[in-house]
C-alpha cells in the first residue's frame, strides 16, 4: 500500500491510531504543533494551583500547612519541572507521560486535600478543583483521547475511594446527598470532556491526514514536473535538431548579388520555405517560395518534403506551372489539414523576363518609378486541397504568365507573415497599411540593405522580434 493509498484508507475509517510508520509521523507532528500550547496550559496551571491557596485559609484553615504542602511543595515543583523539560529534545518521547503524571499529580493533590480537611463540609469544596483538572487534561494540555481517558478516569475512582472510605459522607443524609450530587457533574463533565477530547484528536489526525496527502500530491506533482522538465529539454533538443535541419535546406547564402533574402519564423521551426533553382545558363535563376498553414513541427515537415520533391523535380523546375502541378499531385492527401501557397518564378537577367506561376501565393511586389504594383496575372489554388482531375474541372489549372520587367525596379517576394503583422498597441494596425509607401522610400537601397532596412521598419512596428507568423522575404534587383 502507497502511502497515499494509507492516508485515503485512514481519512475513510476515522480511526484515533494509525500504521507504526504514520503514527510515528503524527506523535513527532503533534508534538511540533502542541508543545507550545502544552507550555502554556502547564503555565496555567501553575498559576491557578498555586493562587487558590489563599481559598484554603477559609476552606481548611486548620489543616491549611498540609493543603500548602501539597500545592506549592509537590504539585507545583512538579509542573514547573515538566515545563523545564518541554525545552528539551527527548521531551518529545515523554511528553504524553509526563503530562499524564502532573494530572495526576494536581488531580489526587486536591483528593488529598479532601481527605486530610478536619471539616467534612470543607472537604466537599475541593470538588469543584477536581473538575477543573479534568477540564484542563481534556482540552487544554493537549493529552491523546486514550491517555486523557485513563487519567481522568482514575482521578474519579480516587475520588470515590477518598469520599467513601476516609470522609464517611454517609453518616448523614446531607453529606450523602452532597456527595451524589458532586459525583453526578464529576460524571458528567468527564463524559462531555471526552466526547470533547475524541472529537479534538479526530480532527486533529485529520488535518495532519490532508496535510500529509497535499505534501504527498505535490510530491507527485513535482515528479511530474521533473519528467515534464526532461521532456521538454528533449523535445527542445529536438526542436533544435530540427532548427538546424530546416536552416540547412534553406539556402544560406543568394545565388546571386542581385537578389537577397530573410527568414524569420515565429517558432524556432516554421512553415515558411524559399529555394532558388540554379540552371546551365547562368542569367536565368529559379525563385521559389512558398507558405504553409499552420506552424511548428508540422508544418516544418512539410516544408522539408517540399525541399525533397523540387530537388527530384527533373525538367519540371524548366516550368513554373508544371513543377507546382508536380508539387500538389504529391501533396494531395498528404499534408492532412495543411495546404500550402507558393509562387515559382524564372527570372532571365538579359531579357528582365519573369515566367511565373502561383498556387493562391501572395503576389510579388513590383517597385518601379516610385509606385508599387503586383505580378498577379497567374494565380490558382494553393497546393495539397484538390487533385489535377479536380483543377481542370473548376478551370483553376497552373499556368504560367511572362511579365518584362522595366529596368531599374525590384521585386518584392514574400510570406504573409510580413504583410498581415499586426501593431500590438492597435491591435487592427496592420503592416499591409504602410508596407508600400516603405517600399518606395527604401527602393533606391541594394537588395541587401533593403531588406536589413525593410525588416528594421517590420521590428519597429511590431515592437519587437516576435511575430504572429513566420516571416519571408526575397528582394530581387532588375538592372
Amino acid at each position: 500500500m502507497t502511502m497515499e493509498d494509507a492516508i485515503k484508507h485512514y481519512l475513510s475509517k476515522n480511526k484515533l491510531s494509525f500504521s507504526d510508520e504514520l503514527e510515528k509521523m503524527f506523535t513527532d507532528d503533534y508534538f511540533q504543533k502542541t508543545v507550545p500550547i502544552v507550555r502554556i496550559g502547564l503555565v496555567l496551571a501553575f498559576i491557578l494551583y498555586a493562587s487558590f491557596g489563599i481559598l484554603d485559609l477559609f476552606m481548611s484553615s486548620i489543616t491549611k500547612e498540609i493543603t500548602w504542602f501539597i500545592r506549592y511543595i509537590l504539585v507545583c515543583p512538579i509542573i514547573t519541572i515538566v515545563f523545564i523539560l518541554s525545552f528539551f529534545h527527548f521531551f518529545k518521547k515523554i511528553m504524553q507521560l509526563a503530562i499524564s503524571i502532573v494530572a495526576l499529580v494536581m488531580g489526587f493533590g486536591i483528593i488529598f486535600m479532601i481527605t486530610t480537611a478536619r471539616s467534612m463540609e470543607g472537604g466537599l469544596y475541593y470538588y469543584a478543583g477536581l473538575i477543573l483538572v479534568i477540564i484542563w487534561s481534556y482540552t487544554l494540555i493537549r493529552l491523546k483521547f486514550l491517555n486523557a481517558t485513563i487519567v481522568c478516569w482514575l482521578i474519579i475512582m480516587g475520588y470515590e475511594v477518598a469520599a467513601i472510605f476516609f470522609q464517611g459522607l454517609f453518616y448523614s443524609d446531607e453529606l450523602t446527598y452532597a456527595f451524589i450530587n458532586n459525583n453526578f457533574f464529576f460524571i458528567s463533565s468527564n463524559i462531555l470532556c471526552m466526547f470533547a477530547s475524541f472529537y479534538m484528536e479526530r480532527y486533529t489526525r485529520r488535518d495532519f491526514l490532508y496535510r500529509l496527502l497535499t505534501i504527498e500530491n505535490q510530491k507527485k506533482i513535482e515528479e511530474e514536473k521533473n519528467i515534464l522538465s526532461n521532456w521538454q529539454e528533449v523535445m527542445n533538443a529536438e526542436l533544435e535538431m530540427a532548427r538546424i535541419i530546416q536552416q540547412q535546406i534553406i539556402p544560406q547564402e543568394p545565388p546571386t548579388p542581385y537578389i537577397s533574402a530573410i527568414f524569420k519564423p515565429m517558432e524556432p521551426i516554421g512553415g515558411d520555405f524559399y529555394d532558388f533553382v540554379k540552371f546551365r545558363e547562368q542569367e536565368t535563376t529559379g525563385i521559389f517560395i512558398s507558405d504553409v498553414s499552420g506552424h511548428g513541427i508540422p508544418a516544418a515537415l512539410i516544408t522539408t518534403m517540399l525541399k525533397s520533391i523540387i530537388s527530384e523535380a527533373g525538367g519540371s523546375k524548366l516550368d513554373p506551372s508544371q513543377l507546382l502541378l508536380h508539387l500538389n499531385e504529391i501533396l494531395v492527401n498528404q499534408t492532412e489539414k495543411n495546404h500550402v501557397t507558393a509562387f515559382y518564378g524564372i527570372y532571365n537577367k538579359n531579357t528582365r523576363s519573369i515566367t511565373y506561376s502561383s498556387a493562391g501565393h501572395n503576389p510579388p511586389f513590383l517597385i518601379h518609378d516610385n509606385t508599387v504594383t503586383e505580378l498577379d496575372k497567374a494565380r490558382s489554388l494553393p497546393l495539397g486541397i484538390i487533385g489535377k482531375d479536380e483543377l481542370k474541372k473548376l478551370k483553376k489549372n497552373f499556368h504560367n504568365h511572362v511579365e518584362i520587367l522595366p529596368e531599374k525596379s525590384k521585386l518584392i517576394f514574400y510570406t504573409d507573415g510580413l504583410t498581415e503583422a499586426r501593431n500590438p498597441i492597435q491591435k487592427s494596425y496592420y503592416f499591409d497599411e504602410i508596407i508600400k509607401e516603405l517600399l518606395v522610400k527604401l527602393s533606391d537601397l541594394p537588395c541587401k540593405e533593403f531588406i536589413s532596412a525593410l525588416f528594421k521598419n517590420l521590428v519597429k512596428f511590431r515592437g519587437s522580434e516576435n511575430f504572429d507568423d513566420d516571416v519571408c522575404i526575397i528582394c530581387l534587383d532588375i538592372d
